[in-house]
Parts: C-alpha cells; structure tokens; sequence
C-alpha cells in the first residue's frame, strides 16, 4: 500500500507546477502520517478491545442467573428483536460472569433451534469476548459482554416458532457444561420466523446458470420415517429460453459428516422436456423422496441440483449464481433440513 501511495502521490506531482508540488507532497506525507498514527487507536484498538466490563458499566438487559457448571454465569440478556424473516438476522447480547476459575477453555454455543427439526437452523460458536478471550485465564467477577448475529438461511422453512438455546462446550471433546439442574443448554425464549411475503410457499431467489430461478418451495413432511414419503414441491422460473432440457435432483445427503451415502434420491426429467417452457413462467414440479430401511435417524441436509447428460453419459450441472451475477464453484443447493425419525 506505501509504494502504491508513492507512486500515486509521484505521479500527481508530475502534473501539477513545479511551484505547487512540493507543497503538495508534504500535505500528503502529513495526512498519511496523520492516518498512520491515528489508525491503531481510533480503529484497530476498538476492534480489539475486550468486552470485559465492571458490574457498574453493564448495558441494559433482562437479568439472568443461570449457572454453568459452578463456573460461568449467565447475568443477562437483551434481543433485538423477537421476529426474523428467512434471509434476514438475528441480533443477541449476553451478558458473562464468571464465578470461579476454570481450567478448561469453554465455547459459547447458540443456536436457533427448529422444533419440527430438533436441530438449529442457524448458530454461532466461538469464544466469550467475540472469540479473544480463552476462558482459563478469566478470573471470578469479570464480566463479559458479547454482541452475537445469526444469520438466517434464505431458504429457511417458514413459518415457524425457533427456540433459542445457549450454553458452554468443550470444542475438543464435545463435552457441555451442565447447569445446576443438570441440562445441558438454557432455552432464552422463542423467535417467531416469519414468512417473507410472495405468491409462492417459502419464496425466495435461487439462481442456476442465469436459466432457472428457484422462487419457492414446500416440504411435506419435515421429518418421516425410513419408507415413508417426503413431498418436495419446487417452483420455477426459466430466466431466459432454454437450449437443453434440464433434468432436477434432490437427495439427503449427510454433508455435514462427510458422508456421501444417498439415504433417498429423487430424479425428474419433465415430461415435454424444459426447453418448451415460456420465459418468466413459472413451472410448479412434485419430487418424492423416500429414505431406505437402514437410514440412521437424525437431520439431513436436502440438497438440490439442476443437470444435463453428455453424449458420454457423464452429467454437466448448472452453477449457482450470486444475487450480483457472479457464477460459483457450487453446482448444488443446500435448499433445507429433513429429519428421519425411528
């Protein structure tokens, strides 16, 4: 950056009189000196001051006293709102106070929590004082302010009623810290997500290949078990007219543990074929999904795609494209979450 602004400040001199360009190249040191020893403390301090506060200089909040393993204590907590819509976020404040030293280096977990899931839709997890501070060097009586956001999945399923959890973990065993009545997390209360408003069931702008926009979608059910039906229903739009005809694809598939097993698959190719489809309207399609007899009950990620065969039988898949035009490495969508019960 130093030699681009020696090049940038040399080459303005260049055009300017040979009576205003000294002048000018010391205005311009000065301002990048004044800069230079500005910046550390007006915004590289702030960014890393920790949040540790007095019990005098807390914000306001609603006061908790919930206890964690006799060693951290949750004082308090304030939202910034009680309603989300998919896409949007979700601001939360806690309040830390730590109660007696600790010789493990505790995580704070939050998760959204669907009910229908029994699993988050969205979480943060990271170290009190926004990842800095490692817990066993806190000493009892400090208190710990953090500012969380959650960002809410585009193609979140609503409407639904999330249950808001926090706790403590160990990021290296998995271990939680109990309260005092033995759970392992503190439920904060509910946050309404509604519904963003469209002509279509959980509306929303997925782009594929700048051909085909997803703009809604409904699952039914949400959770099932091994042989009984999930009902995916998919909405879509041809952006521009279509030169091949495209077949569609969803499939459970356990990414979040690595595993590559279809545990149920659906594939659509239209009948007609997609190339006769009118720009700008919108076609409504139906892919049953049923998982097989030995699929481990727990959530699933459902992922969707859009693809063509080559002449050697292989599959060309459309690339998901950003709301700003730039085409990703993402030939799939993370569309939503499906539980297989027992």
């Amino acid at each position: 950056i130093s030699a681009l602004s020696g090049l940038f400040v040399l080459g303005l001199v260049g055009w300017l009189p040979p009576r205003l360009a000294r002048p000018t190249v010391f205005a311009l040191a000065a301002f990048m000196f004044l800069v230079s020893a500005v910046a550390p403390w007006a915004i590289i301090r702030p960014a890393y001051q920790l949040p540790l506060v007095s019990a005098a200089d807390l914000p306001p909040h609603e006061p908790l006293g919930a206890e964690f393993g006799g060693q951290m204590r949750l004082a308090g907590y304030q939202f910034a709102q009680t309603a989300v819509t998919p896409g949007g976020q979700f601001d939360l404040t806690l309040i830390w106070e730590v109660i007696a030293p600790m010789e493990r280096d505790w995580s704070v977990f939050i998760h959204l929590n669907d009910p229908v899931l029994n699993a988050p839709i969205a979480q943060r997890d990271m170290y009190p004082g926004r990842g800095l501070l490692a817990t066993n060097f806190l000493e009892p009586g400090q208190f710990i302010v953090d500012r969380y956001r959650l960002l809410i999945p585009a193609t979140a399923v609503a409407p639904a009623e999330l249950n808001l959890v926090v706790g403590l973990y160990d990021y290296y065993s998995g271990q939680r810290l109990p309260l005092a009545d033995g759970r392992d997390a503190l439920l904060l209360g509910g946050v309404e997500l509604t519904a963003v408003p469209g002509e279509y069931p959980n509306a929303t702008s997925i782009n594929f290949g700048d051909r085909l926009e997803l703009v809604g979608f409904q699952l039914d059910p949400r959770a099932a078990a091994p042989g009984e039906p999930l009902r995916l229903e998919l909405y879509w739009r041809p952006l521009r007219p279509l030169q091949a005809n495209y077949s569609f694809s969803a499939q459970l598939v356990d990414l979040d543990r690595g595993d590559s097993t279809r545990w149920a698959a659906a594939d659509l190719s239209p009948e007609g074929g997609t190339m006769g489809w009118p720009v700008g309207e919108v076609q409504r399609m139906t892919l049953t999904l049923t998982a097989s007899d030995d699929t481990l009950p727990q959530v699933y990620p459902l992922i969707l795609a859009i693809y063509t065969v080559t002449e050697a039988g292989g599959f060309e898949r459309l690339q998901l494209v950003t709301p700003d035009g730039r085409v990703t490495d993402n030939d799939f969508l993370r569309l939503t979450q499906a539980r297989i019960n027992e």
